[in-house]
């Protein structure tokens, strides 16, 4: 354990006290894909692509400053007052790497890292393409790593810091 009450990385040592969620898995080895020309980038259903990072055969795609809503038939994006709030608009698995716990071991890398930066993350548990993966097998497998449905949310999962 290091200064600042453990805010340090096990890793690679760095300090990650001011540190946003992205900040974080940049120092630990993640590497920011260019969102304007790198091909696997992730991009949603009407093609708006969003800054995504990398890391052994993995892509995480976040939206630092941001928290999603359910209010009505879809959730909402609502600009955040502090870079604390995260939407995780997609964790993808390359298929070579798929049904190995990779994605597992990236949730829980995102866990450690949310509650070390004081992180909260917003999700909707919905497949993002035609793989064979249920919204309701999403649920589950998020709820074992800390994630509810927000207070009154029918669809939008919710992460805060455990202590």
């Amino acid at each position: 354990m290091g200064l600042f009450f453990g805010l340090d990385d096990t890793q690679t040592g760095v300090n990650l006290l001011g540190m946003n969620l992205r900040e974080a898995l940049l120092q630990n080895g993640w590497k920011a894909l260019d969102t304007r020309t790198h091909p696997r980038v992730y991009a949603d259903t009407s093609g708006v692509r969003y800054g995504t990072l990398e890391k052994a055969g993995v892509r995480v795609s976040l939206s630092v400053g941001f928290e999603l809503l359910d209010e009505g038939r879809e959730p909402i994006v609502y600009l955040s007052d502090d870079s604390s709030s995260v939407i995780v608009r997609a964790l993808i698995v390359d298929e070579a790497d798929r049904r190995k716990g990779v994605a597992k071991t990236t949730l829980a890398e995102l866990c450690q890292l949310a509650d070390k930066t004081g992180s909260v993350m917003y999700l909707e548990p919905v497949p993002i393409d035609d793989k064979p993966m249920l919204s309701e097998d999403l649920s589950r497998l998020y709820a074992r790593y800390g994630f509810t449905l927000d207070a009154g949310s029918r669809s939008v999962m919710v992460r805060r810091q455990v202590q």
